[in-house]
Formats: C-alpha cells, structure tokens, sequence
C-alpha cells in the first residue's frame, strides 16, 4: 500500500466527516467514479476547501496536480504530497508535470484509455482552464 492510499484512507473520513458537519455536503453520481482503470477528473474549484472535500467525497484515491507555490508553503506542501499531491508551473508548459500525471493514469489503468464518466445534469459549469484538455489527452 502507497503512503497516498494510507493517508487518503485515514483522511477521507476525517475530512469527509469534518466537511458534513460544517456545511451540507452532498455527494451527487458518486457510483458512476469507476473504482478501477485511469480516470481524469479535472474540476473546477473555488476554495482551498474543494479540492479536500471532493477527495473526501471520491470513491477511490484521487492525484492531485496543485501550484508549485502552495508546495513550497512550509507544512502544507508535506501534507499534500503525502495525499499523492504533485506540483505544476502555472502559465508556462510543465512537461514533467505532464509526465507525472501520465505515469499515474496509466499505472492505474487496466485499459487503453481513461474512462469518461459524464457530468452531472443541472450543474453549473465553469469554462475550463487552458490545459485541461490537454491534460485529459495526454493522460490517453
């Protein structure tokens, strides 16, 4: 077992059970995250609190791909990268930020490409950031 399925496992109640009691956490289309095989979920986010919160809310350990300002941040950046967290230079094309998050997609997947699992209807959708579907090929 890796240090980030560890940590998710102890983190993903804590959080999870911290985040129900300050607000009303709804989990919507939790069942259609596959369990197995690469995944891209590229979400939009509109504070520090969303990137937790929606790993507390996933089925399965989630990779995060954050600033490389907030892994310098003493304390925080340990704590993320013991979540699996990894850092990308924003604004400029981060190949080895690429390359990890390939690396990571394909040692997950059991199958040629990763799964799409739809959007849920009635949800109000930011554009997406540049990069994002970039990100989604590559991971292929």
């Amino acid at each position: 077992m890796s240090l980030p399925d560890v940590t998710w496992a102890l983190g993903r109640p804590t959080i999870g059970g911290a985040a129900s009691l300050a607000s009303r956490l709804r989990v919507y289309g939790r069942d259609r995250v596959p369990l197995d095989g690469g995944v891209v979920v590229a979400s939009n986010h509109f504070s520090w609190l969303d990137p937790a919160v929606l790993g507390s809310a996933s089925p399965r350990v989630l990779y995060y791909m954050a600033k490389v300002e907030a892994h310098r941040v003493p304390g925080l950046g340990a704590f993320i990268r013991a979540f699996g967290c990894f850092p990308v230079r924003r604004g400029e094309s981060d190949r080895e930020a690429v390359r990890t998050m390939r690396r990571i997609v394909r040692t997950a997947s059991r199958s040629d490409s990763p799964r799409r699992t739809g959007k849920q209807p009635k949800l109000r959708m930011n554009a997406p950031r540049p990069g994002t579907r970039c990100a989604s090929t590559f991971a292929m």
